[in-house]
């Protein structure tokens, strides 16, 4: 009786990719179309004050906020929110706020129950 073990790869076989299985059609679910700036402001409403030495570390808040817009059937404009607030007692040191858009691109085979987490999570994370 013949012995029916599966033959090992060889490494030259594994890096060449031989003998592998074949990978699934298709590329990646979502694509990155665009990237921009769609808003910025700074504000240092009490310079030169506020960047004087000697003062307390001022207290920073950052909030991040993600929204979606479905430009076409697979076209999807994704933007960061972001704000960053800083103060030193009551005294207003700074403002930032910025808008960062991108335009992506979902693939036809997306279930859509997988939409808003591709664009809400995976998106951003790109």
């Amino acid at each position: 009786m013949a012995d029916k073990k599966p033959k090992a790869e060889t490494a030259d076989q594994q890096a060449s990719g031989e003998g592998a299985k074949p990978k699934a059609a298709g590329g990646p679910p979502i694509q990155i179309a665009s990237q921009y700036v769609k808003d910025l402001s700074f504000e240092n409403p009490n310079a030169p004050t506020s960047v004087q030495g000697g003062a307390p570390a001022p207290q920073v808040a950052v909030n991040v906020d993600v929204r979606t817009q479905q430009l076409s059937d697979s076209s999807y404009e994704v933007v960061l929110h972001i704000k960053g607030d800083a103060k030193t007692g009551d005294t207003q040191a700074f403002i930032v706020e910025l808008s960062y858009g991108g335009v992506v691109t979902l693939s036809g085979n997306v279930p859509k129950e997988h939409i808003a987490p591709l664009l809400l999570i995976e998106a951003p994370r790109m």
